[in-house]
């Protein structure tokens, strides 16, 4: 390591008997949630906590505000150097120039999708990461298609890359957000010790509805769908857009779209002329964790017409957890968990009509089987809540995993 990196680097444990090197270099979308529930969750077990992220002085601001306090608790590593490249031009360079330094017991990526694809590229090639993380490699991998999904060239190499890897030890933990792959994976790879992880929630999702609709100056009697989070085509927004423009004038349906938009401008426009007739509210931009708690407790249904979207969704236990039921395509794991849990109504996945017929359908719906989707909605809930999650990622670093 260089003068100039080791200066960036900052101060870090030297050598700790129990200690863990969190990486996260990402400050968009939910990764600022994960930095905070991921340190929490170690902290809560005594470990020596640092975290590698995106300390430059543009964004470390945005890491603060969700650490706060637990700051004084950690040590930092910014993964970049001043030139906005990761020290090592890599991100497991920057890791390994980390572990060189300070030797940390445990390093744990909050998305290991972030290097997997090339590394497992070039690990199939023979061309493996550098040699002091070897067996040292935890991490959340949120869509391990290669695992699941031969059908591919590019999935059939990720694979041999990954069988590669794990023939020589090179991980440790490996958490999956899908209940349904646990048992297959560790069949497979039973070396490797495969967790299930809840996507978590936490914060009071139990405010009154008018209390919420106020502060958000929502309509006070209107059948309110939030579709919240960046709004893109991927998470089925234009399909959200064209199917309120089909509804007949006469609807009580009304939109919360929050969450700052990233659509074709035709959509965009067609959502701020919903805005203009009475029929939305466009919240394009930033939500704060408290108007987030206003949105989903404003509500009446949480749309999820996500399109081929794999694997969780953070969204979902936020719904359940302020117990309203979802509308969601019925396409993968999203699909499957609302069908299985009886969370709400899904529909064919990327059909506008039929996005629109299930909107009608649940606004319609008589008070006894809404009751039912807010009772299932909460018991599922609980499974998700953050102390589950918490207990989750930790027990695999604090009780040695039995093969």
């Amino acid at each position: 390591m260089n003068k100039e990196d080791k200066a960036l680097f900052g101060d870090a444990p030297p050598s700790p008997s129990q200690s863990v090197l969190i990486v996260d270099p990402q400050v968009e979308g939910h990764h600022l949630t994960w930095i905070r529930y991921i340190t929490d969750a170690f902290l809560s077990q005594n470990f020596k906590v640092t975290l590698m992220a995106d300390f430059r002085p543009q964004h470390a601001s945005k890491i603060h505000n969700v650490l706060q306090d637990r700051l004084k608790d950690i040590q930092r590593i910014c993964a970049f150097n001043e030139n906005g490249r990761y020290h090592g031009n890599s991100c497991l360079k920057s890791v390994s120039l980390a572990q060189k330094e300070y030797g940390f017991s445990h390093i744990f990526f909050n998305e290991l999708d972030l290097f997997a694809s090339n590394c497992l590229r070039q690990a199939a090639m023979g061309r493996y990461p550098p040699r002091n993380i070897k067996g040292l490699l935890s991490g959340i991998y949120f869509r391990p298609r290669f695992l699941f999904e031969k059908k591919t060239l590019s999935n059939s190499i990720k694979s041999a890359g990954f069988k590669r890897l794990y023939q020589n030890r090179w991980f440790k933990n490996i958490f999956l957000m899908d209940e349904q792959r646990i048992e297959d994976v560790s069949k497979k790879f039973p070396d490797i010790n495969f967790n299930f992880l809840p996507d978590p929630w936490d914060g009071n999702f139990a405010i009154d509805q008018k209390d919420a609709r106020s502060c958000l100056n929502l309509p006070p009697n209107k059948f309110i769908v939030l579709q919240f989070g960046i709004g893109t085509k991927r998470k089925g927004l234009h399909h959200v857009a064209n199917a309120m423009k089909n509804l007949p004038d006469s609807s009580d349906v009304f939109l919360l779209c929050a969450g700052k938009l990233s659509i074709p401008s035709k959509f965009e426009r067609l959502l701020y002329k919903l805005e203009a007739q009475g029929k939305a509210k466009i919240l394009n931009r930033y939500v704060s964790d408290t108007e987030e708690k206003f949105c989903f407790c404003a509500s009446d249904a949480v749309l999820l017409p996500y399109v081929h979207h794999m694997g969780s969704s953070g969204v979902l236990p936020r719904a359940c957890a302020a117990g309203k039921p979802v509308i969601a395509s019925d396409f993968d794991l999203v699909g499957f968990r609302v069908k299985q849990y009886e969370l709400g109504l899904v529909f064919e996945h990327g059909s506008v009509a039929q996005l629109k017929t299930a909107i009608h359908k649940l606004a319609q719906m008589d008070i006894i089987q809404k009751e039912k989707f807010k009772k299932n909605n909460w018991g599922y809930a609980k499974r998700c809540h953050y102390k589950k999650f918490k207990q989750a990622v930790t027990k695999p670093f604090v009780i040695r995993p039995i093969y």
